[in-house]
């Protein structure tokens, strides 16, 4: 029982590595899902329309009933009804920042505003798709769910510069789209990887 059990969670989390929904958008330990105390955790689950729509997915397993029990998860914020993060004003945007070195290394500089003064920048997600890099930036709450404070109204300028993904890719033109709205293009002039 136990042999297939680990087998079963093996299983699994190659499953969840390979899937071409999910990506990490870093190396850190926390970005890969892991297993401890019969406890499975899933950090970042993509969706077609979304990269990181569903975040810190929790299963445990069950051996009554010989299956995973989803414990709990988050909505990304872009996933809800209400929109938090705005391009609103003249120097609001992303542009491509090419870093002139080889491999090449590509940077977007994203500037928006928060819908508010009880909003932070939270996890920024990348995946490619079809040669393009669709990026979502969710808007986190500061503040407990209680209810007790009021939040200014103001919009909240923010800056952040995100890191492609581009090491390994061949040369070419790639596209990028942020939040859905937002998009641009850059080239690699040759193939990014080294021999």
């Amino acid at each position: 029982m136990m042999k297939s059990f680990n087998l079963a969670i093996a299983m699994l989390v190659l499953i969840l590595l390979s899937a071409p929904g999910f990506t990490q958008d870093n190396g850190s330990i926390s970005n890969f899902p892991h297993y401890r105390d019969g406890v499975l955790t899933i950090p970042r689950v993509d969706t077609d329309e979304q990269p990181g729509a569903f975040l810190d997915g929790v299963f445990k397993f069950d051996a009554n009933s010989n299956s995973w029990r989803l414990q709990e998860f988050k909505v990304s914020e872009l996933s809800t009804s209400g929109r938090s993060i705005y391009f609103l004003e003249p120097d609001d945007g992303v542009e491509a920042e090419i870093i002139d070195s080889f491999p090449a290394q590509v940077f977007l500089r994203i500037r928006g505003h928060l819908a508010n003064g009880c909003l932070a920048v939270g996890e920024i997600h990348q995946r490619l798709k079809n040669n393009r890099f669709e990026i979502t930036v969710n808007a986190v709450s500061t503040v407990s769910d209680e209810g007790s404070v009021v939040c200014t109204q103001a919009l909240i300028p923010f800056e952040k510069v995100v890191s492609l993904q581009v090491y390994g890719l061949s040369r070419g033109i790639y596209g990028y789209i942020v939040n859905g709205e937002r998009e641009g293009s850059f080239e690699l002039i040759e193939d990014n990887t080294i021999h």
